[in-house]
């Protein structure tokens, strides 16, 4: 037992040490606690998005029809009611709301004979109701599938071929926060794989193997110390979001992307460390990884942008970040966890290999 616990608690004593100088790190405390929220604020501020105020709108409501309130109802929006054009112009100005919403007379009848309104949405250029106008567009779509089913008598909601004559804006609030602290996760990545690389560069890792360490406890002992003290510090991020009232999506989904994205970025490091002698390289591949991140929730925020970028559409599956957003945009884990786990795996088994020569400097992994 003792021969058997002695090596756990020689890695447990590494983590620790380890975790304690991570923590004691400010660039990485700014990395992964105050860059994403700063980088959030200052997205909001430019959209004109405050996360903690809801949007009111001004409705002007032609319809006599039970469907016109029945959305009003539906909507997370609020709504104040105006009885033209003009008064609900004054209240745009004076910025009581943000938007009027015109819903024609036509508006229950053309529902149930299964056609769309034509609604008209007057706001200010620089004001985003992506949301409003989703959550409108989706009950518009949904009234309009009832009305065909009941029409054509079908029961099977799979008889019926997808509507495509409804564009629906799918922008999420809630992505801004989540790329900006996968953003960071990837900076800081490879900050891990250029403190790594001037470890090994100082003769630190050599002289660690003099000592009673093997190469397998200083490699884990400096893996686990790094994602330890990431995930806590992503954990504050997280924290000061909430407390910010900001849309962050579903907790679990997000807790579960955060570590994922420490997994397969501590994997992403070691190979970074072992196969690059030149730190600006290290920093080329992060700012890589960084702009891949960023297309990829430019097509998630934005569909249009996803059709006119068809070749990076095609090589986005085969990058973690694809597969980390498609978790919090579906709100599915499968297959998506799997997939990243197996990137990350391949990663961290790449970076093993000959370890033992690279701690020693010896030849065979430069």
């Amino acid at each position: 037992m003792v021969e058997m616990g002695a090596p756990i608690m020689k890695l447990l004593s590494l983590i620790w040490i380890q975790c304690k100088l991570n923590c004691k790190d400010k660039v990485t405390l700014i990395n992964l606690v105050v860059y994403p929220i700063l980088m959030t604020l200052a997205l909001n501020v430019l959209f004109q998005v405050d996360p903690s105020t809801p949007l009111t709108i001004a409705v002007i409501n032609d319809d006599q029809g039970e469907l016109a309130k029945q959305m009003l109802e539906q909507l997370a929006t609020p709504v104040v009611f105006v009885q033209n054009e003009e008064e609900g112009l004054i209240k745009v100005h004076e910025g009581r709301v943000a938007a009027i919403l015109e819903i024609p007379q036509d508006f229950t009848l053309s529902l149930a004979s299964g056609h769309l309104p034509t609604l008209i949405l007057q706001k200010k250029a620089v004001q985003s109701l992506d949301l409003f106008e989703r959550q409108v567009a989706l009950f518009l779509q949904d009234q309009a599938k009832k009305s065909l089913f009941s029409q054509y008598n079908m029961t099977d909601q799979s008889q019926l071929i997808e509507l495509d004559y409804l564009v629906v804006a799918d922008y999420h609030k809630e992505m801004i926060p989540i790329i900006m602290l996968l953003a960071y996760t990837i900076v800081n990545s490879g900050r891990i794989a250029q403190q790594l690389r001037k470890l090994k560069t100082d003769h630190v890792l050599k002289r660690l193997m003099i000592t009673n360490h093997d190469s397998f406890t200083i490699m884990s002992s400096l893996c686990l110390s790094y994602l330890l003290s990431q995930l806590v510090l992503l954990s504050l991020s997280v924290f000061i979001f909430l407390l910010l009232k900001f849309d962050i999506g579903r907790l679990s989904h997000l807790a579960v992307v955060l570590v994922l994205t420490s997994l397969v970025m501590m994997g992403f490091s070691i190979v970074m460390a072992r196969t690059f002698k030149n730190l600006a390289l290290i920093e080329w591949m992060t700012l890589i990884q960084v702009f891949i991140l960023m297309g990829l929730g430019v097509m998630v925020m934005d569909g249009s942008v996803a059709e006119s970028v068809g070749f990076f559409r095609g090589l986005a599956p085969f990058t973690p970040f694809y597969w980390l957003l498609d978790i919090v945009y579906h709100e599915k884990f499968f297959p998506a966890v799997w997939i990243v786990m197996l990137m990350f795996l391949v990663l961290l088994t790449a970076g093993s290999l000959k370890r033992s020569h690279f701690l020693q400097d010896q030849k065979g992994t430069e």
